[in-house]
């Protein structure tokens, strides 16, 4: 039952901050911002949103991985 309005969804977007483009393609997101109030993820490097667990799931590859490098052999 529709009534003919069209909703735009446009306003209710998050608007990205000033200065940032579109998420690069390329971008291999190694800088990341946390902002706890609003319980998110981007890259600061092209503000892309990203996925917490997989931010996680990098982070503790790269220490494992700092870890074994830093053992004496």
């Amino acid at each position: 039952m529709s009534d003919g309005r069209i909703i735009s969804l446009k306003d209710y977007r998050r608007a990205r901050p000033a200065g940032r483009e579109a998420p690069a393609a390329g971008c291999a997101h190694r800088r990341v911002v946390v902002e706890r109030a609003e319980r998110r993820v981007r890259c600061e490097v092209c503000g892309a949103e990203l996925d917490a667990f997989e931010v996680l799931v990098g982070l503790v590859q790269r220490l494992a991985s700092e870890d074994e490098n830093a053992r004496p052999e």
